[in-house]
């Protein structure tokens, strides 16, 4: 075979329609697009609970994160980072309430395990 025949034959193999390349292109949208979340304060005496901010986290693990009622804005290395620093200004308790069901994988470092659980489950704790 010739380098001409090789060319034709990967592009003919690999070559997609426009509705093949558009439906590989939502899929892969799809896969990639940052799972939604809100970060709520939980005050278990007045049986309250509050909207923080709403997140975003990425397939890196980062955060990017948009104010509700708390100067909270930007991005972060990990959902770990975000839930201890929300923690630490309330002094109470934090969850994070995934928007989107199903709920999405969690994505994680070492550094956000504790006990073997994910970060954002140890605080619904």
């Amino acid at each position: 075979m010739t380098n001409e025949q090789i060319s034709a034959t990967v592009h003919t193999l690999f070559h997609l329609s426009p509705e093949e390349l558009e439906h590989e292109t939502d899929e892969m949208s799809r896969e990639a697009a940052p799972r939604r979340f809100a970060v709520c304060v939980l005050n278990y005496e007045e049986s309250d609970a509050v909207v923080l901010a709403w997140g975003l986290q990425f397939s890196d693990g980062g955060v990017s994160l948009i104010p509700q009622e708390m100067r909270l804005r930007g991005s972060f290395r990990s959902l770990s980072q975000v839930m201890s620093i929300c923690e630490r200004r309330t002094h109470y308790p934090c969850r994070v309430v995934w928007v989107d069901e199903p709920y999405p994988p969690l994505v994680c470092t070492e550094d956000d395990l504790e006990d073997g659980e994910p970060a954002d489950e140890r605080a619904t704790a």
